[in-house]
């Protein structure tokens, strides 16, 4: 076979640290746009951006040369930087060590996209205390968290545009 191809598709999940609720809807504007922009200027695809004040989901489409962890390390490191920088309020602003990344097939991108666009509006709107998938506690401190307030974020389209 002459060419490859290789579907490399992960649902990707971060939060900020200790969950602070710093990503403000001024901030969520622009901050899911530059990270599609990040994604891009390194040869990967964001086929989705969303998330609330606490958290982000991404649908990321990787190169077959580069891993999730150096991946994320890129999104998580040049958009903490990029946010010091042009926010000086946000000078607490920082990611949580760890993520998950979750690897979907072709056929379940549209779902995953959807999936992540209602998970934004659930988690804006709802009052009911938040909890790891399976229910309990966080590991990180044995603390169940409440649920986020804010409010519903949009899909970031695959080529947008990184903001100056």
């Amino acid at each position: 076979m002459a060419h490859s191809y290789v579907s490399a598709l992960f649902h990707c999940a971060f939060s900020t640290k200790e969950r602070r609720r710093t990503i403000t809807p001024e901030l969520q504007d622009r901050l899911w746009p530059y990270m599609g922009g990040i994604a891009r200027e390194n040869n990967m695809k964001a086929l989705a951006i969303s998330g609330v004040e606490d958290h982000v989901h991404i649908v990321l489409s990787l190169p077959s040369t580069m891993a999730v962890a150096k991946a994320l390390q890129l999104i998580k490191g040049g958009s903490s930087k990029w946010v010091h920088e042009q926010f000086p309020a946000h000078r607490s602003f920082a990611w949580q060590e760890g993520y998950g990344a979750f690897s979907i097939g072709v056929a379940q991108l549209e779902e995953t996209k959807r999936y992540i666009a209602q998970h934004a509006f659930t988690c804006s709107h709802s009052l009911q205390p938040r909890q790891p998938p399976g229910g309990g506690t966080y590991p990180s401190d044995g603390k169940t968290r409440g649920g986020a307030v804010g409010r519903t974020t949009r899909l970031v389209a695959p080529h947008s545009a990184r903001m100056p």
